[in-house]
């Protein structure tokens, strides 16, 4: 839920399964649901937490294609809305939100379409957790 009083937001997962799965602290996590139950606000809030205040956070969010990232309803366009009250540094050609603001990281969005390109796009990068 994200709720802005005192000029204090407050971005925090709905109770019960979601603030289950927020507090859990695993390497892999399988969490599922029906369409609209909170998973992609979970993804995001969960990487919100590191990459609010740690400046070595290099957070990436994988979607098949690029039109679940910035169609309407997308993770990087949801993400925008989510995170605008926190006045991040948003590069939308780079699909890229930095928190420098408040001396944090980054979180960067892209696709992985093709498994045979896969290595060769994304091999070498330094990232801290991968979400899907």
């Amino acid at each position: 839920m994200a709720t802005k009083q005192n000029n204090v937001v407050n971005l925090s997962p709905q109770e019960g399964k979601q603030r289950k799965a927020f507090d859990t602290k695993v390497d892999v996590m399988i969490y599922g649901g029906a369409a609209g139950s909170g998973k992609s606000r979970l993804l995001l809030i969960k990487a919100l937490k590191h990459a609010y205040q740690d400046p070595n956070f290099e957070g990436v969010m994988f979607r098949r294609t690029t039109g679940p990232l910035k169609g309407a309803g997308g993770l990087f366009t949801e993400s925008k809305k989510l995170f605008r009250p926190l006045n991040p540094r948003i590069r939308e050609k780079d699909m890229e939100i930095i928190f420098e603001g408040t001396g944090g990281g980054n979180l960067k969005y892209t696709h992985l379409e093709h498994e045979d390109t896969a290595e060769a796009n994304h091999q070498g990068l330094n990232c801290s957790p991968y979400i899907k």
